[in-house]
């Protein structure tokens, strides 16, 4: 699931960009039960597009802004309330490493579902079952190395 960050310039630092893909990409993990899901976790990747400055507009005036862009699979944000949450939680993030020096009416969430069976990891489509199938492998691996580790 990649989610990319476009953000004005000067908003954030270098290292407060990479804090935020780690934050958003945490939230999404966490969201969904999945921190400790080894196949999602590899999935779920972020990055920032710094906007140099005067190139981000707001109803045709030069505005500081800061944009969330995901793409996920048909499945995933499955409930109005963790889509809800999702939004909330992400433009939190986005305000305080920002320091709420970014209008939070500045800050915009945009996420799509892609089409079953165009998802694709490391050259393999993959239908919606597939990677509903992955993560429960996944998580019966996970469950069983942590059994084992006790």
């Amino acid at each position: 699931m990649p989610f990319t960050i476009f953000i004005s310039e000067g908003v954030v630092s270098k290292r407060e960009s990479i804090q935020l893909c780690q934050e958003i990409s945490e939230t999404v993990l966490s969201l969904h039960g999945l921190t400790d899901n080894a196949f999602m976790r590899a999935m779920v990747v972020a990055e920032v597009v710094t906007i140099p400055t005067g190139q981000s507009l707001v109803g045709g005036t030069q505005e500081k802004i800061a944009v969330v862009e995901g793409k996920v699979p048909g499945f995933a944000f499955g409930t109005a309330e963790l889509k809800k949450d999702y939004i909330k939680l992400v433009t939190d993030i986005i305000a305080k490493i920002s320091g709420d020096s970014l209008c939070r009416s500045k800050i915009f969430t945009n996420t799509v579902y892609a089409v079953d069976g165009l998802w694709g990891i490391a050259g393999k489509a993959y239908t919606n079952q597939e990677l509903g199938q992955e993560i429960a492998a996944s998580a019966v691996s996970t469950e069983n190395q942590q059994c084992c580790n006790k």
